[in-house]
Order: C-alpha cells, then sequence, then structure tokens
C-alpha cells in the first residue's frame, strides 16, 4: 500500500488544478479562435454579397442616365427641328405679297431670334440667331411700296416699324432679355420709317450709310456710337435727333 502524506497530497492537488487551468485555457482559446475564423468568414461573404449589390447599383445608375441623356438630346433635336422648319417658313412670308403675312413672318423671326439666342443647349444656336436677324436686316434693304415720292403706304411702314423696334428693343443691353449687341449688323442701304434708336449703344462701328429715312422723325437721342456712327449718302425726309449721342 503506498501512502501519501498531507504535504505531497497538495502537492498533486495543485499540480491536477494547474493542468486542468492550461488545458482548459488552450481549449478556450481554440473555441474563440475557430469562432473569429467563422465570422470573418461572414463579414467577407457579406461584404461581397455587397460589392456585387454596388457594382449592379452602379450599372443601372449608369444605363439610366445614358436613357435620360439619350432621352434628353432626342428632344434637342426634335427642338432644334422643329425651330429649323418655322425659321425657314418666317423667311419665305416675308416675300408673300400679302402684308398680314409678311407681318407674321417679321413676328416669328423676331421670337425665333431670342429662342436660338437663349438657348445654347441646340447646335449653332448663335448662327441661326444671326440668321433670324439678317432676315430682318434683308427686308429692310428692299425698296418699299411707296404712296408717293417721300412716302411709303401704311402696311409697309407697319411692318418696317415692327421690324425696326425689334433691332431697337434688343440693342438696349441693360432692358434686352435676350440681346443682339453681338450680332454684327450692317445697316447700309435700308430704307426706314420713323426709325427711333435712342438709348441704344453699339459695340462696333455702326453703318448706317446709303440709308433713306421716311416718316416723320428719326431719332438717336442719346445713341452710343462706341465707334464710329457712318452715314454717308443716306438721305432724310424728316427731322433727325441726334441729342445726347456720343
Amino acid at each position: 500500500m503506498l501512502f501519501v502524506t498531507s504535504a505531497q497530497a497538495k502537492k498533486q492537488r495543485i499540480s491536477r488544478m494547474k493542468y486542468r487551468q492550461k488545458n482548459g485555457s488552450t481549449i478556450h482559446h481554440v473555441i474563440k479562435s475557430q469562432t473569429n475564423n467563422r465570422g470573418a468568414k461572414r463579414l467577407i461573404s457579406l461584404g461581397i454579397k455587397n460589392l456585387g449589390y454596388l457594382v449592379t447599383l452602379i450599372t443601372a445608375l449608369i444605363t439610366a442616365l445614358t436613357v435620360i441623356n439619350g432621352a434628353n438630346q432626342t428632344l434637342i433635336d426634335a427642338k432644334e427641328t422643329r425651330m429649323r422648319s418655322e425659321s425657314d417658313s418666317a423667311v419665305s412670308k416675308l416675300a408673300n405679297e400679302s402684308a398680314a403675312e409678311r407681318m407674321a413672318g417679321v413676328n416669328s423671326l423676331v421670337a425665333l431670334a431670342d429662342d436660338w439666342g437663349s438657348d445654347s443647349d441646340l447646335q449653332s444656336h448663335e448662327y441661326h440667331q444671326k440668321t433670324c436677324a439678317y432676315a430682318l436686316l434683308t427686308y429692310l434693304k428692299t425698296k418699299p411700296t411707296m404712296k408717293n415720292a417721300s412716302s411709303m403706304t401704311d402696311d409697309e411702314a407697319i411692318i418696317r416699324d415692327s421690324i425696326q423696334k425689334g433691332f431697337s428693343d434688343h440693342l438696349q443691353v441693360d432692358k434686352a432679355a435676350t440681346s443682339w449687341d453681338e450680332i454684327p449688323l450692317s445697316f447700309s442701304g435700308s430704307y426706314f420709317y420713323n426709325f427711333n434708336l435712342s438709348d441704344v449703344s453699339f459695340k462696333e462701328t455702326a453703318l448706317f450709310d446709303n440709308c433713306t429715312f421716311y416718316g416723320n422723325e428719326t431719332s438717336f437721342n442719346h445713341t452710343k456710337f462706341l465707334q464710329d456712327g457712318i452715314f454717308t449718302g443716306s438721305t432724310f425726309y424728316n427731322n433727325v435727333d441726334f441729342t445726347g449721342s456720343l
């Protein structure tokens, strides 16, 4: 029979306790490590799924934007086609024998010049704005229907007055919603009726040479000629006012 002293028994109990603590700590560490690995795998898996979702979302957004941009461009193209057609129609009306049709053409061209000038999304919008303004200028340069040697017919006077107002309104830069002051304009050889260019500014040389001015009065009151004003060879059948012009 093996006899164990109390001191030896105590030593053996301490040894067994240390063994259990050591092995328990090792087992706990292994379990914790395995748990952490599973969590990391879940996070990685979740991250991959989220990344896939994000890629899908971005692709869908790009596709939607492409469709929207395409639709917008289609609308712009349709608008431009319509406005070109309207411009051509308005220009053709200027040559119509009917005064009412000519007036309709004038009103359309003034409005279209504003539309072209205010919409930078339209291709060559500045070119088409100039085209409308030049069509109106061309009409002013055609010889008017006259009552007598110094007076045009009432219909002709009204039409020309509307064109002139279109220019005077759009050359008042501080007041015009859409300015025409960037369009190179030459009024040379034009026929005017009661032309009123008061408070208008000309950045470039103002060409009024070889013009004929009909009506009661022509006004350049407070008109600013920032370069030169050329009136060589022009005829005035009325009073002309240059008060306050520079």
